[in-house]
């Protein structure tokens, strides 16, 4: 083989992992997902609740993964808020957390492949990107490195900075999907199933009302970018932007202090060795105002970080 034929093989190479490159970000795959637990996030986020159930539709609206899960730590609580206790858990034939983990990768990886999977939730960053990455670790199972979250929660936020009373998911589906109240009336929220759909239907009306009109096509998608994050456990997330932190509030100017990335953050709480109240005086010290609960999520976020790595 010549020179010059060793060259265009190599040249033809390149071009090919390039176009696979370019077509694999092209394809990246939305889903959307709603996880129940037995508790909440605890002791600063290094407490992570067990899944009870879990609910994900692919990017059409389709549910294609409806799960119920045995808590790996073997407590059954909340059945307060979502009705699943243990004669639920046997009468749709809940799988072990191990089972489970295993079949969503599987599922997702017969349908999608090795694309890139953008998973989405209401709160993902507070809450459901947590549990299901500390589930995943609890019993071993490795993410594939191609997921990735995004939250709707703060893009509703800033779109529709006027809902009232709050932006809670029942509220703003009644705002911006704008249900009867009849079909209002027979939704169960805190059940996996239908916080997916009202989830997924918010996603949907605010792609559908605003196809025609470029500015806020590109508005929304500058907002899923800056609202965009990987696992919290990858090496990426500290070189994250400061938005993707649960509690950012995009109205508080923190790049004037030079607090722009999650690392910034996270360097900040190592330096007063992961002192809450010395951090909210560092905070202050850099001219940083914020309320107690935006540090408190924010150093929920950066303890489970620093838990998972």
């Amino acid at each position: 083989m010549t020179k010059d034929s060793v060259l265009k093989t190599l040249t033809k190479r390149k071009h090919t992992i390039c176009n696979k490159i370019d077509e694999y970000k092209k394809e990246s795959i939305k889903i959307f997902f709603d996880t129940e637990t037995n508790g909440l996030i605890g002791n600063n986020g290094t407490q992570i609740p067990a899944i009870m159930q879990i609910v994900i539709f692919d990017q059409t609206g389709k549910c294609i993964i409806s799960l119920y899960v045995i808590p790996f730590d073997g407590i059954i609580d909340c059945t307060s808020i979502h009705g699943i206790d243990r004669e639920v858990l046997a009468k749709n034939n809940a799988m072990s957390l191990l089972n489970a983990c295993i079949y969503i990768k599987n599922t997702l990886y017969k349908l999608y492949g090795r694309r890139k999977i953008v998973w989405i939730a209401y709160n993902t960053f507070g809450f459901d990107q947590t549990v299901l990455e500390g589930n995943f670790n609890a019993v071993h199972i490795k993410m594939p490195s191609q997921w990735y979250f995004s939250d709707l929660f703060p893009i509703v936020k800033e779109l529709y900075p006027d809902i009232k009373p709050n932006h809670k998911l029942a509220t703003v589906y009644k705002n911006i999907v704008m249900p009867t109240e009849s079909e209002m009336n027979q939704l169960s929220f805190h059940n996996a199933e239908t916080d997916v759909l009202c989830l997924y239907s918010i996603y949907n009306k605010i792609e559908t009302d605003n196809k025609d009109d470029e500015e806020c096509k590109q508005k929304i998608d500058d907002l899923y970018k800056k609202y965009y994050r990987p696992q919290l456990s990858s090496n990426e997330i500290l070189q994250s932007p400061v938005s993707v932190l649960h509690g950012y509030f995009h109205k508080i100017p923190f790049h004037l202090s030079n607090m722009n990335t999650v690392n910034d953050f996270y360097e900040l709480f190592k330096s007063v060795d992961y002192d809450i109240a010395l951090f909210e005086v560092a905070l202050r010290d850099k001219g940083i105002r914020c309320n107690n609960f935006v540090i408190k999520c924010m150093i929920t976020n950066i303890n489970t970080i620093k838990s998972f790595n």
